[in-house]
């Protein structure tokens, strides 16, 4: 058996050598983090699907249909569904921009989301499969 030791490393977002030094200064902390969100905008762009994505729930059909055109006329990547809509954000920032700029715009009563984005997060789970043969019971 083979043992490796990693720890999580929050601002970056991935496992890492213990040993490695963490980020302490505004700097560096701020460094970091551009380099996830660059990591994150090359991962949409090579995987050709947003990695986050914004859930605006409307509270009626008509507000989310003339929402969803709008965006859509922008060039923003929409998906609309009955009372709801998803726009595609490539990165951590861009969503969460993204959804203060929408919760200006959008109806009244609107309620919204920014997260990763569902596809993302099944192609980034590694133990995806791994227990496939018990039929969704291992997770």
């Amino acid at each position: 058996v083979e043992l490796e030791l990693k720890r999580w490393h929050p601002t970056a977002e991935e496992w890492e050598d213990p040993d490695a030094p963490l980020p302490e200064t505004d700097a560096e902390l701020s460094a970091e983090h551009a380099e996830r969100v660059a990591r994150e905008r090359e991962e949409t762009t090579e995987r050709g699907y947003a990695e986050y994505e914004v859930r605006v729930e409307c509270g009626s059909h008509h507000d989310t249909v003339t929402l969803a055109d709008r965006l859509h006329e922008e060039g923003l990547p929409v998906v609309r569904r009955w009372r709801y809509l998803l726009v595609g954000a490539s990165d951590e920032d861009a969503a969460g921009a993204l959804a203060e700029r929408l919760r200006a715009e959008a109806p009244s009563g609107s309620t919204i989301t920014a997260e990763v984005s569902q596809r993302a997060a099944w192609d980034d789970d590694p133990l995806r499969g791994s227990f496939a043969v018990f039929g969704g019971l291992g997770g």
